[in-house]
């Protein structure tokens, strides 16, 4: 059975994670796949309700919940039980927020869907809260350009990039494009003009 996996971002700079973790528990049980969501550390160690939040919507939505262990304070992530690699199988689903779990999925032959917007974006917050930061990164914007990843730039894009993922559009071409993240982009060494040919 299919599975979607939502790697939250931290929350000191992304204010939507229990937004975006509502919406996918009401997408889940309507398409009766699997949802997980892996919490990000930092929402360990600040001063926010997220993880209670998350929490609480995990017992009421029935959807798994996977966050790191405090030890001394701290985040202590495990190598074999925080590894995406543990509880993920190719075609499952990774929902993200601009984050390198992006090549650690390719590696391990799932799908892929970048969060690239904010709910209600027009509220005072901090800058580095602001989506265009992820946006001006090279190395997103060089991801992106793949065509590995579905960028998607509100919910409905969201739900729409879901149901493209669970009917398996466009197999061939995201699995050709997740080859060459893989090649280029987590092979121990890559030479620049290579790289800039073959996504060009």
């Amino acid at each position: 059975r299919n599975k979607i996996i939502f790697a939250t971002k931290s929350p000191a700079s992304f204010g939507n994670n229990v937004d975006i973790a509502i919406f996918l528990a009401l997408y889940s049980a309507a398409k009766n796949v699997d949802l997980e969501v892996r919490v990000h550390p930092l929402s360990l160690l600040r001063k926010s309700s997220e993880l209670e939040d998350l929490k609480n919507l995990s017992e009421r939505y029935c959807f798994s919940l996977h966050y790191a262990e405090l030890e001394d304070g701290l985040p202590n992530l495990d190598v074999d039980r925080d590894n995406l690699a543990h509880t993920s199988n190719p075609g499952d689903i990774l929902v993200t927020v601009y984050s390198t779990m992006n090549l650690e999925a390719a590696n391990l032959g799932l799908d892929c869907i970048n969060v690239d917007f904010e709910i209600n974006g027009s509220e005072i917050k901090p800058q580095r809260m602001s989506m265009s930061i992820d946006r001006r990164q090279l190395h997103n914007q060089r991801l992106l350009r793949y065509g590995y990843i579905r960028n998607v730039s509100s919910l409905g894009e969201l739900a729409a990039a879901l149901d493209g993922a669970l009917r398996s559009d466009n197999r061939e071409r995201i699995q050709n494009a997740m080859q060459l993240v893989v090649d280029n982009e987590c092979s121990p060494t890559f030479l620049v003009g290579d790289l800039i040919e073959q996504i060009n």
